[in-house]
This record gives structure tokens, C-alpha cells and sequence, in this order.
């Protein structure tokens, strides 16, 4: 089936590279061309998909943040260039281009959105109800570039529908506040939202599968994420941004005082979602409750266009001359051999691993509580070694069980002596994590148990817990083509989030709803197999900062190791916090099974993390700020 949202061409409409804001139509003909006949006005439509950024690509994917979050660690520290985003290294430590600067390339993806809404109408060949149908999909590709500009870069500046005036100077251009950023993207999603269809199978294009591109469900959600954004500590009157970057109109960038029935419209936004009536969450049927709720929450990643992707794509990534690969559309080779350990696969490198602070966050089953609750401090910042435990979760910190057997995709593994951190945890920690000493999910493998040093090579894994995420059991890595076979989509935005950030705003809201808030919280922990959050915490009634909490906590659990949960981090302003720690590891060293679960942060080699308020917003990059001398930094650059 043709996927036509990823065929890409080389269009000679060139962006010029003397400044942002300009398109150079040199070959007015070619324009007209292009965009007159329904082949290719279909082609420039395709192409503007391929500004998404590349979030699913864990190795050389700009978009690919979670390695400067605190949830992971990358094992090939020797590779300067991919110990990149632990907060002290991430995006410039100078105001100067990174290998992770987007702002050039999603001004381009809009100038080529807007050079498509102002001229398709020239494809005649093409009925009106198609036009207006492809000109809302532009619309909505450029509203997301723009989205992905401000959780970057903060706000920046709205060209709306002009390409480049001739009288514009450069000097007189800067950036726009927040609120405008916010109001015009969400206008435009309203736009949209009017003309996209529920599905793309409203449209009648007989047999093209036309999933992965627009819909009225994919526009409302990023209005919804957006809007929640808006209302969130970090654009909604932090104290960091109070007296800061003013731009050349006088005005403040940020917001200099909350606000908070922005929360209003966010939760207002939710429900237009939910009330689609159109998605649900991923679930599994099944006599085991726990293996079932394991299976609903693998299903988001394994079960492709299930009913819980609001909008999503076929996984990318970049060839080694850095563009993208269309070829194999979905297959997921590089992010797989990133995950399994050595010696699981013909190439298996286990350089992503989750961190420990990640291991910790996962729930205890019986109870439903989440065992730790922060951690001691040390010369580096957080001391993983010193988790400051929750007495009702249930969990034991230390010690040995014996005859252990592992509760997911493991029912051929023989009992095992286990670690006790590792036992009693919910459904999604053995979905998504294998510690050290556990069977890797395959038993086709000869030996099949992981063990950390006992393969002590450059690309062992050196945290001590491997990432198994997007491994479904049993998937046989004996050759290269078997790393192409699985074919995935990438679920950027899921009903589990729309529920999430429901709770959250009615939580927030001046007309605080803690029942509704309550209700769509357990919608999620449900599907993950646990207990109602007011069992779990009776405490909670009444509590509008715990209830907050817990409901950051689930999303970070249930979006772990994905993007969403480092701008999260971000828009809570929690970060600051989360991220400075010393690189702490199980003891992977250690001569003895017993022994390597001592918690040591000297084996890691890399430098601790540090993260400073400058750190919540990526520079302006130095390219731009030559060209429009006048434009305004972000803070502390």
C-alpha cells in the first residue's frame, strides 16, 4: 500500500539561506507547475510531513530527547557526540548551532506548509472538497512545526500566512510573546479542525492508505497538549522569566503573572477530544489480570494504528549521510539494536538503558503506591543510593528472594534468585524493563539470562537494567534483514495523555473538579492493572498538591523513555531537580550476581549532569541572531 506521506522530493522552490524568513522563488514557472497538476500538489503535500521531528529515533534522531532527561543513561559515553542531551551538554553551552538546533529546519517545514495553503488552489485537476481537505493538512503540519519550535526555543516569531515581504528589515524583526504563539497556533488548529475529516477513510480514496496523515482527532489533541503547555508553571508566570527578555515592541516574551483559568481552556480542550468518542485505550482479555494489563500497554507500541493513536507515524530514521530513511517505512532495526543487550542479536549494543531513578518510579502491584518518593543528596545532586522509601508501598529495598519466577513473557524461564527491588512491581515495569539477573524475553536463545559483566565489552550495557520497550518476546535477531522485519508506528499522541492532561487541568483549574480529575487518572492506572488512586492513597481526598503528584508520576511512568515525559519535566519546572545526579549504576563491575546490585556512581564514566534555569529553553541560534541583530535571547545565553 502506498504510504504517501513519506515520499519526499527535491523541489527547487530553494529556501534561501540569507535569512529565516525567506523563500526564493527563483523558477516562478516550476512553482506554478508543481502545484497544478494533483500528482504532484500531492507530492508537496507529502513532503511536508517529513518535518515531523524524528522523535522516535533513538541514535542520531534530533528529536530524540529522553537522554537528556533523567530517565536514561547511554552507555557509548566514549561518543561525545551521543552523550547528548544530559543537561550540561545538550544544546549549546555557547550561543551557537548544535547538532540538535531545529530552528532552521521546522522554518523551513513552514515556509513550505504556507507556500502550499496559498497556492494549491492552482490544482484544478483536484476538486474543491480535496483542495480544502489538503490545504487543513498543511495547515496542521505548520501549526506542529511551530509547536515543536516553542517547547524548544520558548516563543517565536509568527509569520502567519507571508512568505517574505521585501520591505521587511531585519533589524525590525523579533520574536512573539507566548500568548501570541499560543493564540495564533491554536487558531489555526480551530481552522483546521473544521475541515479535516474524523478519518481518513471518509475520503473516499479508494484502496491508498492514507493513515498517519491529519485528522480532526490529530488537530483538537495538539490544541489540547498545547494549551496545557500554555497553563503550565514553566509559560504561566514563572519566576525565572519575571523582568526577562523583553523584545523590541516592549513587550515581555512570558507571561510576567499566572494565570490559571488557562487550565480552563485546557481541560476544555481534553474533553472536545474525549467527547469524539473516537479512541480507547489499548487492553488485553485474558484470565491473568497482571499478564493482561501487561499486554494492554505493550499493544500502544506493538499493535500498529490501534484505537488508542490519536495521530502517529511509521518510524524513521537517518541513513549515515544524515537524511532520512523512507525505505522499510516503520521498521524499527536501530532503535531495537540500541535496546538489547549484547549477545541477544546479531547487533545488540544495549546503549540505551533506563536509569535507576527511572527502575524506581514504576509501582508496587498489591498496593498501587509508588515506592520512592525522592532521595538524599550528595556532592553531585540526587543520591540514587539513598532512595527515602514510601513504608506503605510494600517495597523492600534490599535483599534476596528465591525461586523467583518473572510474571511477563518469561513463563519457559526456570525460577531464578531475585533481586527484592525487582519483585511485587507493576505490570508495565516487566513490559518495559529487564533487570539485571532476569531472563531476556526469548527463549529460542540459548542462553537467555541477563547478567551484567559478564560480557564486559565498550557496549555492554552500564546501568544494570536493559530497555525492552519496543521488543515484543520472542523476535529472533540472528541476522540483518531480521532487525527490518518489524515494522512499527510511532503513537506521538494517545488517549492516555488526552486523560492525563484532562485530570491534570481539572485539577488545576480556579473550579477545581478532584472526582472528574480522580476519574480519568484511574482510567489509566486501570488499563495498567492498578488499584484506584484513592485505595492506593486515601490521603488524597482533598489533597490538590498530592493529587498533582501522583498525576505527574503516572505520566511519568506511563510515557517513559518517550519525549513527552522530558517536556513535561520541562513545563512543571521540575527538571532543575530531576536531572542534576551523579551517574548511578548498579555495580556491573561487581564478581558476583549478589554483588552487583550495590548502587555505585563511579563506574559511569561520563561527567555528572548539570542543570541550571538556562537549561529549560534551548538558545536562540547564533546563525539567526547575525541576520536579525535585534531579536531577543533566551535567558541566560
Amino acid at each position: 500500500m502506498k504510504k504517501i506521506f513519506f515520499l519526499t522530493l527535491c523541489f527547487s522552490l530553494a529556501v534561501s539561506c540569507d535569512s529565516f524568513l525567506k523563500v526564493n522563488f527563483a523558477d516562478q514557472p516550476e512553482l506554478e507547475d508543481v502545484l497544478s497538476h494533483n500528482k504532484t500538489s500531492r507530492d508537496f503535500l507529502a513532503h511536508l510531513y517529513n518535518y515531523m521531528p524524528l522523535e522516535e529515533d533513538m541514535v542520531g534522531g534530533s528529536g530524540w530527547v529522553v537522554g537528556r532527561s533523567s530517565q536514561a543513561l547511554y552507555s557509548w559515553y566514549s561518543l561525545g557526540s551521543y552523550q547528548f542531551y544530559r543537561a550540561d551538554s545538550f544544546a549549546a553551552t555557547s550561543a551557537t548551532e548544535s547538532e540538535y538546533d531545529q530552528w532552521d529546519y521546522l522554518y523551513e517545514g513552514i515556509r513550505q506548509a504556507t507556500t502550499f495553503i496559498l497556492n494549491i488552489d492552482r490544482d484544478v485537476q483536484d476538486n474543491e472538497a480535496t483542495r480544502i481537505l489538503m490545504k487543513a493538512e498543511a495547515r496542521f503540519i505548520r501549526a506542529y512545526c511551530y509547536y515543536a519550535l516553542l517547547r524548544q526555543y520558548g516563543p517565536v516569531v509568527i509569520l502567519g500566512d507571508g512568505l517574505y515581504d521585501e520591505n521587511t528589515v531585519n533589524a525590525e524583526v523579533d520574536r512573539n510573546t507566548l500568548d501570541e504563539n499560543v493564540d495564533w497556533i491554536v487558531s489555526e488548529l480551530d481552522k483546521a479542525s473544521i475541515d479535516l475529516p474524523m478519518s481518513m477513510a471518509d475520503c473516499g480514496e479508494g484502496n491508498i492508505d492514507w493513515r498517519g496523515r491529519a485528522t480532526k482527532g490529530a488537530a483538537l489533541a495538539l490544541k489540547a497538549r498545547i494549551l496545557t503547555m500554555a497553563a503550565s508553571p514553566l509559560y504561566n508566570g514563572c519566576e525565572i522569566y519575571k523582568g526577562q527578555m523583553k523584545n523590541i515592541k516592549g513587550k515581555y516574551l512570558f507571561p510576567q503573572a499566572a494565570d490559571q483559568t488557562k487550565w480552563e481552556r485546557a481541560s476544555a480542550a481534553c474533553k472536545a477530544v474525549i467527547d469524539l468518542g473516537l479512541y480507547s485505550l489499548c487492553t488485553s482479555e485474558g484470565g491473568d489480570a497482571f499478564k493482561a494489563a501487561a499486554e494492554g500497554y505493550q499493544k500502544v507500541f506493538f499493535e500498529n494504528w490501534n484505537d488508542e493513536t490519536i495521530w502517529g507515524w511509521w518510524k524513521r530514521t537517518y541513513n549515515n549521510k544524515g537524511k532520512i530513511i523512507y525505505e522499510n517505512l516503520g521498521g524499527t532495526g536501530m532503535t531495537i539494536a540500541m535496546e538489547v543487550p549484547e549477545g541477544f542479536g546479531k547487533y545488540s549494543f544495549s546503549g540505551i538503558c533506563p536509569s535507576l531513578a527511572l527502575v524506581d518510579s514504576y509501582a508496587m502491584y498489591v498496593s498501587g503506591r509508588y515506592p520512592v518518593t525522592g532521595y538524599e543528596n550528595d556532592c553531585d545532586g540526587l543520591d540514587y543510593s539513598k532512595p527515602k522509601v514510601d513504608a506503605l508501598s510494600g517495597y523492600v529495598a534490599d535483599g534476596w528472594t528465591e525461586g523467583y519466577h518473572q510474571p511477563v513473557d518469561a513463563d519457559w524461564a526456570p525460577a531464578i534468585k531475585a533481586h527484592n527491588s525487582t519483585i511485587g512491581r507493576e505490570p508495565r515495569f516487566y513490559a518495559a524493563v529487564v533487570p539485571n539477573g532476569f531472563y531476556w524475553p526469548n527463549q529460542n536463545l540459548d542462553d537467555a539470562r541477563f547478567l551484567v559483566g559478564v560480557r564486559p565489552t565498550s557496549q555492554h550495557c552500564r546501568v544494570g537494567y536493559a530497555w525492552r520497550r519496543n521488543y515484543p518476546a520472542g523476535m529472533i535477531l540472528a541476522s540483518q534483514s531480521d532487525y527490518s522485519i518489524l515494522k512499527a508506528v510511532y503513537p506521538d499522541i494517545r488517549l492516555a495523555e488526552i486523560y492525563l492532561s484532562y485530570a491534570e487541568a481539572l485539577n488545576e483549574q480556579p473550579s477545581r473538579d478532584e472526582a472528574a480529575a480522580i476519574n480519568y487518572l484511574d482510567k489509566v492506572r486501570c488499563r495498567a492493572g492498578l488499584k484506584p488512586i484513592e485505595i492506593a492513597y486515601p490521603e488524597v481526598a482533598g489533597n490538590k498538591e498530592l493529587l498533582r503528584a501522583l498525576i505527574q508520576h503516572e505520566r511519568k511512568v506511563e510515557f517513559a523513555m518517550e519525549p513527552l515525559s522530558w517536556y513535561d519535566s520541562l513545563r512543571w519546572m521540575t527538571a532543575g531537580e530531576e536531572c542534576n545526579a551523579g551517574n548511578w549504576t548498579l555495580k556491573c563491575s561487581a564478581d558476583s550476581y549478589e554483588g552487583s546490585y550495590e548502587r555505585v556512581k563511579n563506574e559511569f564514566a561520563a561527567p555528572p549532569a548539570r542543570f541550571t534555569d538556562r537549561d529549560y529553553l534551548f538558545p536562540i541560534p547564533f546563525s539567526v541572531l547575525t541576520k536579525t541583530v535585534n531579536m531577543t535571547q533566551n535567558y541566560g545565553y
